[in-house]
């Protein structure tokens, strides 16, 4: 879901965070909108830190499963 969703990429360019045209962040494509206050709350960096990023991918699984990617819906089988 990772390669789908990013490439396996947290920045672009450099130090320039990857965000999609929906305003999705990071390797695990957070959605800023519907994520950022919780990640905040948790005390996570989704646009400047990897590890936090794919902390709040796994916080975000475990509270909406893989559903919660664009990605799982298209390599379903």
């Amino acid at each position: 879901m990772i390669s789908c969703e990013s490439g396996f990429k947290q920045f672009r360019y450099g130090t320039t965070t990857l965000v999609s045209p929906t305003d999705d962040v990071g390797v695990m494509q957070i959605n800023r909108p519907t994520w950022s206050k919780k990640a905040k709350e948790m005390g996570l960096d989704i646009e400047n830190s990897v590890e936090d990023n794919i902390e709040m991918g796994k916080f975000i699984y475990s509270v909406s499963g893989e559903n919660a990617w664009v990605c799982s819906r298209l390599i379903q089988v």
